[in-house]
């Protein structure tokens, strides 16, 4: 269980989630390349798209990891 902190919009605890998807864009480089984000879903504050591909080059092991790391150091 990875452990999130709490939305820096509304406050909420508990309903903050990891979600995966497939990207199905037009640029051909990233289609079907899967990629996470962290929402917060009773105010729908979520981080940006963090690809798989991107995360060994910035230290990471997976998208999920980056997501998580990029919520939890958001500024308040």
């Amino acid at each position: 269980m990875t452990l999130l902190k709490s939305c820096p919009f509304c406050g909420e605890k508990e309903d903050i989630r990891v979600i995966e998807r497939r990207h199905h864009g037009s640029p051909i480089e990233i289609n079907g390349q899967k990629y996470w984000r962290v929402e917060c879903l009773p105010c729908d504050a979520q981080t940006g798209n963090w690809f798989d591909g991107d995360a060994e080059l910035f230290g990471y092991k997976d998208g999920r990891e980056m997501a998580v790391d990029a919520w939890n150091r958001r500024d308040k």
